[in-house]
Order: C-alpha cells, then structure tokens, then sequence
C-alpha cells in the first residue's frame, strides 16, 4: 500500500508538472499558441526555487524515517485528505489507532523538520 500510494503521488506531480487541460471554449489561433496566452504570475526567485526543494526533500527524508503504519497514515490523513473513518477503513483498523499513529506522526514530522533548521 506505502508504494501505491507513493507511486500515485509522483505520478501525479509529473502529471502536474507537463499536462494541462484547454478549455473546451477556446478557439487556438493560428496566429497565437495556447502557451503564449498563459500569464506566469509568479516571480520566481531561483533561491526560493532551492529552497522550496530543500524543503520538501527534508520532508521527503522524515517520511522515509517514519514507522510504516505512521507513514501510511499521515499520506492518507495529510496528503490524500482522508477522514478518520475513511483512513480506518482503508487501513483496516480502528479509528483510536488511526488517531493514534496520526498524533505519532505529526510529532515525529515536527520533530525532525525543527531538527533540520
């Protein structure tokens, strides 16, 4: 399950990252591509850029150092956005350990990422 849900996650970002939907309702001119009509609002620092992969490479690594049920359920809890019932049911266990593990894991994750500052 730990690498499902993983693998479901880089997929996702490298999905992100290169593919985009085109609304139905525009009509591509010859004249101008669809690329050149988006608008970048954001001024990209590359600092902030370094820092910003810096950052979820600790985040990365805690996980990584995480207990695996710890794991399982700060992806599901925190990344996916499952409820506690949710979480239960897919782990299969109660919802106490659910809330259990989720209490561990939040303290281990601020833990280590204080430790890294």
């Amino acid at each position: 399950m730990q690498h499902k849900i993983l693998d479901w996650h880089r997929a996702q970002t490298k999905q992100r990252r290169w593919f985009w939907q085109v609304p139905a309702n525009v009509v591509e001119d010859e004249s101008e591509s669809v690329i050149d009509t988006i608008v970048d609002d954001k001024n990209e620092n590359p600092a902030e850029i370094v820092a910003r992969a810096q950052d979820i490479n600790r985040v990365l690594d805690a996980l990584a150092m995480m207990p695996l049920r710890q794991r399982q359920v700060f992806l599901l809890r925190a990344w996916e956005g499952f409820d506690v019932a949710s979480t239960a049911s897919v782990m299969a266990c109660s919802e106490g350990s659910v809330k259990t593990h989720y209490f561990r894991a939040l303290q281990f994750m601020r833990t280590q990422l204080l430790l890294g500052e």
